[in-house]
């Protein structure tokens, strides 16, 4: 009898690692491959597990358009904004999306956030791209083909 408490409370400990191991790789992966690729080719994948958020900010001028597209395993909350005397101001506001395709034209010069909520239970995949255009690139300018999720 004795063995099998200890045989059951090791496979709790083992059970418990795994997933600590699990979720802290997922943070790891998000950082990684966001920095390694978005410098390459300003696109990126990763994991984010339940209730991580994931920021990315730019600068953009307002002679641009900031041409973006993501697509998600499962619906994340998503929001474009920027950083103000430690305010957020949202030049999107926050809508849920499990695929969005969209430009955004700035108002002003500045560094505008891009960021990601994962509301779900289970670790959900983003695969982002982004581009930065001056307005005489006519390709989708303005062009919005958000899809909004609604329900989880």
């Amino acid at each position: 009898m004795n063995s099998q408490i200890n045989t059951g409370i090791f496979s709790i400990k083992r059970k418990f690692f795994i997933v600590f191991f699990l979720c802290s790789s997922w943070s790891f992966i998000a950082i990684a491959n966001e920095e390694f690729t978005s410098k390459q080719s300003n696109k990126f994948h990763l994991w984010l597990v339940a209730n991580q958020t994931y920021e990315s900010c730019i600068v953009i001028t307002e002679n641009k358009h900031l041409h973006y597209k993501f697509n998600s395993t499962q619906p994340l909350e998503f929001d474009i904004h920027y950083h103000e005397n430690d305010k957020v101001h949202y030049s999107a506001p926050i809508k849920t999306y499990k695929f969005s395709k969209n430009v955004f034209t700035p108002t002003i010069t500045r560094s505008y956030c891009m960021m990601w909520t994962n509301k779900n239970k289970k670790a959900v995949l983003l695969i982002h791209e982004h581009k930065i255009q001056s307005p005489s690139n006519k390709e989708s300018e303005h062009n919005s083909n958000s899809t909004p999720e609604s329900g989880r």
